[in-house]
């Protein structure tokens, strides 16, 4: 073995061995914290911005976030909620909480948006570059220097975390992992299909997919978060696709949200929302 070789084998082991110690760090989230608007909301907090360089993260590597516990929401008798929100941005700017989109500089991350669910007055918020965090793995993108994470909730004046579970773990991984990740990955337990037609009058059709057997709660909220209809209530629904007919007749124009929640065999709730924009 020349030296030449023997030096090229020395770094290609260090960074290895660098490479297998990846950074990870959990990060607890306060149920109360949001960077949503709320819907005159005085208990809810402003998320803090996280540094991404404190992280150990910078834009370009590959991060897998994972979102432990759960928070105990409006009124609860238990831990039970576990919605999880989170969006880079290129700055640690949180603008007030009248406006639509309070992260100032948020960056698309190139994941599946999260369908706003969190109101101020009749308003509904819209932050597109936003995604769900349950066990997802995002390319930082580029020009991102924080990253703002908070519970996703309609109300959050009472939201609370008696037993501190409520948090998010981020681990950088490789781009090997990655796709080995992709390639082994089991599809989402719970889809809520784009509504069909919408806009809609009188009616529209709305449909789950389940990937494996569920008890699932569909209802039709206004703008208010008022539930309006419920089109089942803690129902048996095995894997595959089921529809559901929206009547609104009777309601004035307007924006309402379909909200849908399963709980599988195991205990693991995941829910879902969609928009509907009546119009007659």
């Amino acid at each position: 073995m020349t030296r030449t070789t023997l030096l090229l084998t020395l770094l290609l082991a260090t960074f290895c061995t660098a490479d297998a110690a990846l950074a990870q760090t959990t990060v607890p989230i306060n149920p109360l914290a949001t960077y949503l608007r709320t819907s005159s909301d005085n208990g809810s907090l402003p998320a803090p911005a996280l540094k991404l360089d404190t992280l150990g993260l910078a834009p370009g590597q590959f991060v897998l976030l994972e979102r432990l516990g759960a928070f105990q929401p409006r009124g609860g008798v238990a831990d039970a909620s576990v919605g999880m929100l989170g969006v880079f941005s290129a700055g640690d700017t949180l603008l007030a909480a009248s406006q639509p989109a309070r992260v100032k500089h948020a960056i698309d991350a190139g994941v599946d948006i999260a369908t706003a669910s969190t109101y101020f007055g009749a308003l509904v918020t819209d932050i597109p570059e936003d995604f769900f965090i349950d066990s997802v793995v995002v390319q930082i993108p580029v020009g991102a220097t924080h990253l703002f994470i908070c519970a996703s909730d309609q109300l959050y004046y009472d939201n609370s975390d008696p037993n501190k579970d409520f948090a998010v773990r981020l681990t950088r991984v490789t781009p090997t992992a990655v796709a080995d990740r992709a390639a082994t990955a089991r599809p989402a337990m719970l889809r809520l299909l784009a509504p069909s037609p919408n806009p809609f009058n009188p009616a529209t059709t709305v449909s789950v997919e389940l990937s494996e057997a569920a008890e699932i709660t569909l209802a039709v909220h206004d703008a208010l978060g008022r539930r309006l209809v419920t089109l089942a209530q803690r129902e048996p629904m095995a894997a595959g696709r089921r529809s559901f007919q929206v009547d609104g007749r009777g309601w004035p124009s307007g924006v309402y949200f379909v909200h849908v929640a399963a709980r599988n065999r195991s205990g693991q709730r995941h829910t879902a929302t969609q928009r509907l924009l009546l119009a007659k």
